[in-house]
């Protein structure tokens, strides 16, 4: 993890370590949990840039089912604690395996066949890395 902190963004180790402690209060101040997860995914991107960020929940469910929470691609924003029926429910593949290992991830040359579930919202990435 150490390594990711220091090769996350530009700048000095002193510089991401402060962006990190305001990310923190902040996110400690929110009462709202859709406000804290946009402020997050905001402050988040100014130190791991990427180009799609993609949320999984396995609540509630057994393998090899889980939900997609949030996808940075919608155009309406979904707030999964009031509008759980507008959330795919989706099963197996590549998404699947890697939420219910409970392990991170990075996976270099990605490739995945089309009928994967996770195939449209990967389309066109090279890499990923899945944090639990």
């Amino acid at each position: 993890m150490m390594r990711f902190l220091t090769d996350m963004a530009e700048g000095d180790w002193e510089q991401r370590l402060d962006e990190v402690y305001a990310m923190m209060e902040e996110m400690s101040r929110q009462t709202d949990p859709q406000a804290m997860v946009r402020n997050y995914g905001q402050r988040i991107s100014r130190l791991m840039p990427s180009s799609r960020r993609i949320s999984l929940s396995r609540r509630g469910l057994s393998y090899p089912y889980f939900r997609v929470t949030r996808y940075s691609e919608w155009i309406d924003e979904i707030n999964p604690w009031k509008q759980k029926d507008r959330l795919p429910l989706l099963q197996g593949g590549l998404f699947a395996e890697l939420l219910y290992s409970n392990q991170p991830a990075i996976i270099d040359e990605l490739q995945l066949n089309p009928d994967d579930p996770a195939a449209p919202y990967l389309a066109g990435q090279g890499s990923l890395m899945a944090l639990p």
